[in-house]
């Protein structure tokens, strides 16, 4: 978890292992071998599309440049 904008945020989102990314073997190395982790149970908005017309208009997102 991070804190963004005062709200804690989870930042991993297991769409693809761990192998394709550049520091995986650091990670082994480190780690000694891939553990699951479960990704926490709370809403997500994983793409600009599914987040509510409301919050756009409030974050000021898809405003004419």
């Amino acid at each position: 978890m991070i804190v963004a904008n005062g709200a804690p945020a989870e930042t991993f989102i297991d769409y693809v292992g761990r192998q394709v990314f550049d520091n995986y073997a650091e990670y082994v190395a480190l780690y000694g071998e891939e553990r699951i982790i479960t990704e926490a149970p709370y809403p997500r908005i994983s793409t600009p599309r599914l987040l509510p017309s409301a919050l756009k208009a409030r974050l000021g997102i898809g405003r004419a440049a």
